[in-house]
């Protein structure tokens, strides 16, 4: 899979590290307070989408997207491998509880994310971008499953997963093509 997970992880982290630099204290202090607020915003945005219901970690995914996207103090690089990642989780969510429209809407946008966030020359490289289209479903769960387990403190993957395996397994078998039991 290229390291796609790898990438984008080691791409986060550099980001991440990077943003302390700056040529005086007083821009360094100020851009240091806006990151520290935005990460704990982004934070108290994504919880619920690692501990909450479908429902919750929907909403989650959908607010945390659109504070990447609002976000000023990320540089690009940034803003856009958080929303790549971001949409694929979407797309897990939705392709795990059967939204396919809104699971292929969701592709298409973290897949449009993801080469943006890809640099030159991979970002004008056909095969690397033809690479990213070509994924398939797959290998983007796991993607996403690796780096829900790398978010959670235990490792453990998303609450809204329990509910999806558990109504799925509640689901009562379908009697109206069952042969109805008749007395003898």
């Amino acid at each position: 899979m290229k390291n796609f997970a790898l990438t984008i992880y080691s791409m986060i982290l550099v980001v991440i590290g990077s943003t302390g630099c700056s040529n005086g204290h007083s821009q360094s202090d100020a851009k240091a307070a806006e990151l520290k607020a935005f990460d704990e915003e982004d934070v108290k945005l994504f919880t619920p989408y690692m501990t909450g219901d479908v429902e919750q970690a929907r909403q989650s995914l959908k607010q945390t997207i659109q504070h990447l996207k609002a976000s000023t103090v990320l540089d690009p690089r940034s803003k856009s491998g958080g929303l790549s990642i971001d949409y694929f989780r979407l797309y897990a969510l939705e392709s795990r509880i059967g939204h396919t429209a809104d699971a292929q809407d969701a592709l298409m946008l973290g897949r449009y994310w993801r080469i943006r966030n890809m640099e030159p020359p991979e970002a004008t490289n056909d095969a690397d971008i033809i690479y990213v289209m070509s994924m398939t479903p797959e290998q983007i769960l796991k993607v996403v499953d690796v780096f829900d387990a790398g978010d959670n403190k235990n490792g453990s993957r998303p609450k809204y997963l329990q509910y999806v395996t558990n109504s799925a397994a509640k689901t009562p078998p379908n009697t109206a093509l069952e042969p109805t039991p008749t007395a003898p």
